[in-house]
């Protein structure tokens, strides 16, 4: 993943707060002067082709995109292509496990398999998870899912960002994959500046202008001493 000083870092993990997170909008000169380097991080079940569309929508508006590629086979190593996202997704001793079994998502196809890797049963892949996209789009999205191991969902997070630095937050309405309701807490505790879409768990997908607009806001609205921030989503 290329490194960038002062870079937003955007993510969106399953079973955290993480996209997406907007009027429709988008201007096509140079950005204010702020963050102007992007990082966007996939979640769970999912790679970082799904930020194409937002990519080229911030790139045209003058910031430079990175699009990291976690392999979500434990923590460790996601750390090391997404630290400051996976930090930012819950408080200190929080996991996507626990966080989840607060208030669980409507979803049942989440399934381990011998090795200890989690799946969205293909047959629901596209209501639970990509139902406001194409369906051929997310018929492969279900055949190249990326299974996220047990440790990458059950490990504690440790110094959460979002307790010292801003946050932004989109909330997805219609997200089977994550409690709608399990979201806005999250964006509550954060203080996130918050907004909400009526979108599936790929929001980013569906609603690419919205979540470019919002992690612009995000990158505009940073101290001048570029310090990072976070946007999370579903």
């Amino acid at each position: 993943m290329k490194k960038f000083n002062g870079a937003v870092t955007i993510a969106a993990l399953l079973g955290a707060a993480l996209l997406m997170e907007r009027t429709l909008k988008v201007a096509a000169a140079a950005p204010p002067a702020g963050i102007k380097s992007v990082v966007l991080v996939h979640g769970a079940f999912a790679d970082g082709s799904g930020w194409e569309a937002v990519a080229k929508i911030l790139e045209k508006d003058g910031h430079r995109a990175s699009v990291a590629q976690p392999p979500e086979t434990s923590y460790a190593e996601d750390q090391k292509y997404a630290k400051a996202a996976i930090d930012a997704m819950g408080d200190e001793g929080d996991s996507s496990a626990s966080i989840e079994q607060a208030l669980p998502q409507a979803s049942k196809a989440f399934k381990p398999d011998s090795n200890g890797n989690w799946w969205i049963e293909e047959d629901h892949f596209a209501a639970d998870f990509a139902a406001d996209v194409p369906s051929d789009v997310s018929h492969f999205m279900a055949e190249s899912q990326v299974p996220i191991s047990t440790d990458s969902f059950s490990h504690k997070v440790a110094n959460p960002t979002w307790k010292s630095k801003p946050a932004w937050y989109m909330v997805a309405t219609a997200d089977r994959s994550i409690n709608p309701d399990q979201e806005r807490m999250m964006a509550r505790r954060a203080k996130a500046k918050t907004v909400e879409v009526n979108a599936s768990h790929v929001a980013y997908m569906s609603h690419p202008r919205e979540t470019a607009k919002l992690i612009e806001e995000a990158a505009t609205s940073a101290h001048v001493n570029h310090q990072p921030i976070g946007l999370y989503g579903q």
